[in-house]
């Protein structure tokens, strides 16, 4: 199932623009449902908790958000730290 900014947001934005939407869009991984799934199998009780946005993802990995949220370079490389501690910690648990 899309999430709601490429359901809703992007598709209003390319409808709007009498573009189509990128097919490469839907088959994309929601790092959102994979940090889910590895959170929930690596919490421990003093870690932060996750509500689901982003900033708090970060947080719950044990790392400080870097720059200011929704701006397109400091989301990249926030997301770039919070998969190289899902990697490093998945690495470390086997």
């Amino acid at each position: 199932m899309l999430d709601w900014d490429i359901r809703t947001c992007l598709w209003n934005e390319c409808h709007r623009k009498h573009l189509s939407l990128p097919v490469d869009l839907l088959t994309r991984i929601d790092l959102k449902v994979v940090f889910k799934r590895w959170y929930s199998t690596t919490k421990s009780e003093t870690e932060a908790e996750f509500r689901g946005h982003f900033e708090d993802a970060v947080k719950a990995a044990g790392l400080s958000f870097i720059g200011r949220p929704h701006s397109g370079i400091d989301d990249a490389r926030n997301t770039a730290a919070l998969l190289n501690r899902m990697i490093a910690a998945s690495r470390t648990s086997e």
